[in-house]
């Protein structure tokens, strides 16, 4: 809340030297309190002596919030003495400053995670932008290589070892035999990998290194369900009291949820149209509201004995009486695409695979006396490790997780897979594949890209041909745009390094686990990292700031008719990109008051420019490497002083807003590649319509 009165003014008052300052601003917000202790944010010097700006807290939302400068200047002109106001109405007011400095005081005091309660976006938790990190960093840089001779033992090594593994199998096959004979013509059909050492071919960089502390509690990935649709659960019937009538809508919520059904509604209508005329909304989404038993009626039942609440019944409208019925899970063709889009994500599969699926309840039984064996014979005699490291899995992740032996069948056809997907994106190409041989193509290369770990966004767009109308059986035609995509899908899959089971190891949630069990919570982050644009004043820069460390990008020449948009989401890129080598072994938390920045960085964006952003920042390697460690959170503008005032070429603001919270500005250079990375973005993107060019 601010003062509109002119000339412009702060609320507060002279420093009274001999009070605390605690007890003076107490007494000052006693107008203007609803009973909250006021709370130090800053000491200052700008205004002339050491002033303390203090923050009195609110518990309610206001219902009037100014948006812009102009709508303070029209509010002020009307005769209105305060007014809540978002950081964009307060530019040019007396107020920004301290405003500013409580800001960053709160983002001081805040943490991320569930031991922060303050929400300063519309993010809950920030978000690691690469989950299975070994998994990208080997399918970026590929597998180190050892020397031949440091190979040629490690393949001899590992055979001998499955050559003994055989032998021991097989003879404990032959002991366990009853007089039979068919133990003992099993034993004589086992094989190993010892069996196959000349068709095998060894990886070039070794075995792989299970000594990483992700593995230890990291859950097996349990065998599907058979391939049947027969296991679905189906709803029975919907049951409702005896004598059910439908009902108008009028009798099944009180007015005042009527109501705020109806103004939610009505107020998403008004942003959306909005929206539609205008590209954008000064409108705020209305919140989601979800209407309890409270806001039902009662319901007489039938025979006039009692009532039951309107909200215990699921309930659909019946567009021929325009009542409301009972929702009808049965109905047909309500559950008929369901299994239609299984039996597409399922796919084809050959016998042997089912044979493997059939086998695993057999398999199971088996198992289950190999357990004893194992827990009575074989573990007592195994290395202390050994045994404590299964102890610790059992009783993490339960007994089946603590297996040393796997009895279920298994295939791997992963060059065969490999194949196909290559085959059918060249047909994509060639316009070979109907709409429905493109979408079961697509579905299959979101398991690929976990496989191969593409770079983010690979598959950005490959869905469009499939929003064209059409039917399954037409041909899918494709942009070239998309055909350029399948060209890059078919040369990384000719040339990417497999991330093997990697790609399954969510490390990011592991990060700063402990014996006490805190894990996600626990991650320690580099200072926040913000960045921001700016594009309505005379000298507007992208700015990003961290711990002191700041930088700015003139937006000058061709850059003024760029969209903030797109300007935004380059700061977020190069803030990653320049502030990751200060802080080389911490998490990095990278915050942002624009969302579709935070989605370029993530590689979620829609836009053509965005994706084009997300692809190039790839090639530079400093970004890469910081993705790895990178988390993405939402903040307000409100939080975002520093590099709000940096981007509007406020100088002076930023730095003596710095000094209020105790920090030193140091600004660092902006990267060759990174330079290049602009420049390239602004040869590769378009300036929207109708922006006018400037001279330069």
């Amino acid at each position: 809340m601010i003062s509109l009165r002119k000339p412009q003014e702060l609320f507060g008052a002279v420093r009274d030297a001999h009070r605390e300052a605690a007890a003076q601003s107490a007494e000052l917000a006693t107008g203007i309190s609803q009973g909250l202790e006021t709370v130090y944010a800053a000491t200052v010097k700008c205004f002339g002596q050491p002033d303390v700006i203090v923050m009195v807290p609110w518990a309610m939302p206001p219902t009037c919030v100014l948006t812009s400068a102009t709508q303070r200047d029209e509010a002020a002109a009307n005769g209105q003495r305060t007014a809540w106001c978002t950081l964009d109405a307060l530019d040019g007011h007396i107020a920004s400053f301290p405003v500013g400095a409580a800001f960053l005081r709160i983002a001081a005091l805040t943490t991320v995670g569930a031991h922060g309660a303050q929400n300063a976006g519309t993010w809950a938790s920030s978000r690691p932008m690469v989950r299975a990190r070994t998994a990208h960093t080997l399918a970026s840089t590929g597998p180190p290589l050892i020397a031949p001779e440091a190979l040629e033992r490690q393949r001899t090594a590992f055979f001998e070892q499955e050559a003994a593994r055989g032998a021991e199998i097989r003879a404990l096959l032959v002991a366990a035999d009853p007089g039979t004979g068919e133990l003992i013509a099993m034993a004589d059909k086992v094989m190993t990998a010892a069996d196959y050492r000349m068709e095998l071919p060894f990886p070039v960089n070794g075995l792989p290194d299970f000594s990483s502390s992700s593995l230890r509690t990291l859950p097996f990935v349990e065998r599907p369900l058979q391939l049947s649709t027969s296991w679905l659960a189906r709803l029975p019937p919907q049951q409702v009291p005896p004598g059910f009538k439908p009902q108008p809508w009028q009798n099944i919520l009180r007015g005042w949820a009527r109501r705020a059904c109806c103004a939610s509604l009505n107020q998403t209508a008004s942003r959306d149209f909005e929206c539609y005329a205008n590209g954008s909304s000064t409108q705020r989404r209305p919140e989601y509201i979800c209407i309890g038993p409270g806001g039902a009626k009662e319901l007489a039942h039938a025979d006039g004995i009692g009532t039951y609440n309107a909200l215990t019944i699921v309930w659909e409208l019946d567009p021929a009486t325009g009542l409301y019925d009972k929702l009808d899970f049965e109905r047909p063709g309500r559950t008929h695409w369901v299994l239609n889009m299984l039996r597409q994500l399922l796919g084809e599969h050959e016998d042997h695979q089912l044979l493997s699926l059939i086998m695993h309840r057999i398999l199971e039984g088996f198992a289950q006396l190999l357990d004893v064996f194992v827990r009575d014979e074989w573990l007592p005699k195994q290395t202390p490790e050994l045994r404590t490291l299964l102890a610790e899995r059992s009783a993490t992740l339960g007994p089946r997780q603590a297996r040393p032996f796997d009895t279920s069948g298994y295939t791997d056809e992963l060059q065969t897979r490999r194949a196909r997907a290559i085959a059918d994106s060249e047909a994509a190409i060639g316009g070979r594949l109907t709409r429905e041989q493109l979408e079961s193509h697509n579905s299959f290369l979101v398991h690929v890209h976990e496989w191969l770990d593409f770079p983010m966004g690979t598959l950005k767009g490959l869905s469009a041909p499939l929003k064209l109308p059409g039917s399954p059986e037409q041909r899918a035609t494709l942009s070239e745009h998309v055909r350029a995509q399948h060209r890059r899908i078919i040369e990384l899959l000719q040339t990417r390094h497999a991330a093997s089971f990697w790609s399954g190891v969510d490390e990011a949630a592991r990060i700063g686990g402990s014996e006490d069990g805190a894990g996600f919570e626990a991650v320690i982050f580099a200072p926040r990292i913000t960045s921001d644009a700016c594009s309505d004043v005379e000298h507007p820069h992208i700015c990003g700031v961290c711990n002191g460390l700041y930088f700015r990008f003139p937006l000058e020449g061709a850059w003024r008719r760029r969209h903030i948009t797109l300007t935004e989401a380059c700061g977020t890129i190069l803030a990653l990109t320049i502030f990751a080598k200060y802080f080389p072994r911490d998490e990095l938390l990278v915050e942002s008051d624009a969302t579709a920045s935070l989605a370029t960085a993530a590689a979620a964006a829609v836009a053509d420019d965005l994706i084009y952003i997300r692809r190039r920042a790839e090639q530079i390697g400093a970004f890469q490497e910081a993705t790895r460690r990178a988390w993405l959170l939402h903040c307000k503008g409100w939080a975002n002083a520093l590099s709000d005032a940096g981007s509007r070429d406020k100088m002076s603001v930023m730095y003596s807003m710095a000094a209020a919270m105790g920090i030193r500005l140091r600004e660092v250079p902006i990267p060759d590649d990174a330079l290049a990375f602009m420049q390239d973005v602004l040869d590769n993107t378009a300036a929207p319509n109708g922006m006018v060019a400037e001279p330069t």
